[in-house]
């Protein structure tokens, strides 16, 4: 897309190294990009001869189409699987940061990786570990995020297929670097979280289990609550077990279809068999919206079972779906939709298998320790330094207690506002299975989320085709540019699994009333139009005043609702009294009360001259600090800002320590653009480093990174 996501066209496969039969970009993707027009796409790569590595293709934009170049191949292994990357850059110089896992000999042992280059994605240096093994405790789930400073913070899920129980915790573990990824702090903990593994949203069909899919982003913004970090996932409640009767109950059989299900109670231990290879049981018990149940299947030796739990009334959607191997429990719990018959089948995950088990079907109640309410709800936690303290989690999603929520995804906007998208599944509320985006925003660093938002028209289920081939796979995204965020999500209401996404939009427009004239003695009337470019209603609070003082000041706020308009009436009587001529600016100056920082204005001119003109305007200037140019720079760095109004500037530069060696501007400046120049006095190479650009532009601070060579 070059128009903002508005429209798409579609590029093609990304080109592969061409060395050898074999070879493939596999999946999971990871996308990042810089201020400088490069795109970073990181990926599974297999190689000729079944060799595992992660791949990084580079691109850019050549007029409105992307040019990419083969991937560069990352810790290639003929024995161990890489998996679940993600990729970050620095916007302003060219480091690239890559984090993955390294299953050892492609099993459940494994480690997080880390590596970084040095110039742009051309090539990368050794790797690192971040997260060294540790045998029974997996590691999953990597995120990158570069921060306000440059600092690179990774975020990975420790102990994410632990078994489900009371008091059984994984975490969300943290590291941070402030040299570009050549050392890292020690660990920290962000969250301790509840993991739900062994059941997938409904629909989702992986036989392997769901991760908890850690997102996170840097709130890069001139606002108050620049550099804090959010971080969030889908959770679950502290579980606590009813627990089974001891002696079982023999299964009943024919019960192979619909028709023969045995009705069970629950709680319930049931002993039965799949015998011979392809056999079915089917069980149904009646349950009530909200209730809570755990299915578990425990096998005898040979057994590789597969577990299933649907709505009767529409068998096909499935509330979980887990296969396993020989000998380890098929398990899972969810919450109940909707109170009616359930149905639980359990089968052979290839159906070749056969052999006697264990089911058991028990209550599940939430306990304390948890902002989850379910089996799988969304939640954030925020750090406003640099990971060293970590509030607790809030909830973000407000749906009742019922219905799946996953795959969370935030960002963070140039206003300030963080933004979350969640697949959720509240608009299917007898089945629970068909899935919608919805949408929650933050303008209090976290500590609250707005009401959700739905962001598609339509749910639709995971299960397309039937079959449930392909599934919906692991990844959603969400992006922000300046005050535009987009998710990015699959939909399948085409009848498989596409990508789609939405332009969401905060902020507001304001604009400078048409030209007018008036005669001597009238009353002067600008109507300011403002436009709610945001899904939520907003207070707009605002300032007219004109220049002179003799029309008098205005200082109010208006109500205006989701997309909607409003008109600002400033409404001043000339008196008769005012007989010389003279130029009174008239300006308005509006912010959302939910974002202080983020003000514009509009300014009409009168003239008064006996009789009087008003002429009206559109602003011609915002306030804002450009990026330092060039940068990387060597020698002279250029550095433009705008002032949309008359005020104090005060222009420096900072090394890393925080002493200033320049100072640029310092005075009163009206409002234009403006262009500085730093001609720093030194002789080329040293010196090199990162610097800051500090800005006080009336009330407005910002800061930008340099890099000198």
């Amino acid at each position: 897309s070059s128009d903002g996501g508005q429209s798409w066209t579609d590029g093609g496969d990304l080109p592969t190294q061409g060395i050898g039969s074999g070879e493939q970009i596999y999946g999971d993707p990871g996308l990042a990009a810089d201020h400088h027009g490069h795109f970073y796409y990181s990926s599974l790569y297999f190689m000729p001869g079944g060799i595992s590595a992660i791949g990084v293709n580079r691109g850019t934009f050549t007029g409105a189409v992307p040019v990419w170049q083969p991937p560069v191949a990352i810790a290639p292994s003929p024995t161990d699987f890489q998996d679940k990357c993600a990729i970050g850059c620095d916007p302003d110089s060219p480091y690239v940061y890559v984090i993955w896992t390294r299953f050892f000999n492609g099993q459940g042992d494994a480690q997080m990786e880390f590596v970084r280059s040095i110039d742009g994605g051309a090539s990368f240096g050794p790797s690192a570990i971040i997260k060294p093994l540790a045998l029974g405790n997996p590691v999953e789930s990597g995120y990158i995020v570069v921060d306000e400073q440059g600092g690179v913070n990774l975020f990975w899920e420790d102990g994410l297929d632990l078994p489900i129980g009371t008091g059984i915790h994984a975490h969300m573990l943290h590291r941070r670097s402030t040299d570009h990824g050549a050392t890292f702090s020690p660990i920290d903990t962000a969250a301790t979280i509840h993991p739900n593994w062994y059941a997938g949203p409904p629909g989702f069909n992986r036989r392997d289990g769901f991760f908890e899919f850690a997102s996170a982003a840097c709130d890069l913004s001139a606002g108050p609550r620049r550099g804090t970090i959010y971080l969030t996932w889908n959770d679950a409640c502290e579980p606590v077990f009813s627990g089974v009767p001891p002696t079982p109950q023999a299964e009943s059989e024919p019960n192979g279809a619909l028709a023969q299900a045995n009705s069970i109670p629950v709680p319930i231990r049931v002993s039965g068999s799949i015998t011979p290879a392809g056999d079915v049981d089917i069980y149904k018990f009646s349950g009530t919206a909200g209730q809570m149940v755990r299915v578990t299947v425990t096998p005898h030796d040979t057994l590789y079972p597969w577990v299933r739990l649907s709505n009767a009334t529409a068998i096909d959607t499935l509330l979980f779906d887990n296969r396993v191997g020989p000998g380890y429990p098929a398990t899972g719990w969810v919450t109940l939709p909707s109170s009616g018959n359930y149905i639980i089948q359990v089968a052979a995950r290839d159906n070749s298998t056969s052999g006697p088990y264990l089911m058991d079907v028990e209550n599940v109640t939430a306990g304390p320790g948890s902002a989850a309410r379910d089996h799988r709800d969304i939640v954030c936690v925020t750090s406003s330094d640099h990971g060293a303290h970590w509030s607790a989690p809030t909830l973000v999603n407000d749906d009742p207690p019922l219905f799946d929520n996953c795959m969370s995804d935030v960002s963070v906007d140039s206003l300030g506002y963080a933004h979350i998208f969640w697949y959720d599944r509240r608009n299917d509320p007898v089945r629970g299975g068909r899935a919608d985006i919805y949408y929650a925003r933050s303008s209090n660093g976290g500590q609250s989320w707005s009401a959700n938002q739905r962001v598609t028209d339509g749910a639709t289920t995971w299960q397309v085709p039937a079959r449930i081939q392909p599934n919906f796979g692991d990844y959603s995204t969400c992006v922000s540019t300046g005050n535009t965020t987009l998710p990015i999500f699959a939909d399948a209401r085409y009848g498989t699994p596409d990508a789609f996404t939405q332009v969401v939009q905060s902020g507001f427009t304001v604009s400078a009333p048409a030209d007018t004239s008036l005669s001597h003695g009238d009353t002067l009337k600008f109507v300011f139009p403002v436009t709610n470019l945001a899904p939520f209603a907003e207070e707009f609070v605002y300032d007219i005043q004109d220049s002179s003082g003799l029309l008098g000041a205005v200082h109010d706020s208006v109500a205006i609702p989701a997309y909607g308009n409003a008109g600002i009436l400033y409404r001043k009587l000339v008196a008769d009294s005012l007989h010389a001529s003279y130029a009174d600016p008239v300006t308005l100056t509006g912010r959302y009360r939910s974002s202080a920082f983020a003000a514009r204005t509009a300014r009409a001119i009168a003239n008064l001259h006996g009789g009087v003109v008003a002429v009206g305007g559109i602003p011609r200037f915002e306030t804002r600090l450009g990026l330092p140019s060039p940068n990387p720079a060597r020698g002279a760095v250029s550095v433009q800002f705008s002032l949309a109004e008359r005020g104090n500037v005060e222009i420096s530069i900072y090394d890393v320590s925080g002493r200033r060696v320049a100072q640029l501007a310092s005075g009163i400046r009206n409002p234009g653009d403006y262009r500085l120049q730093w001609n720093s006095p030194r002789v080329p190479g040293s010196g090199a480093g990162v610097y800051f650009v500090r800005a006080e532009l009336g009330r407005v601070v910002f800061t930008r990174k340099l890099v000198l060579l």
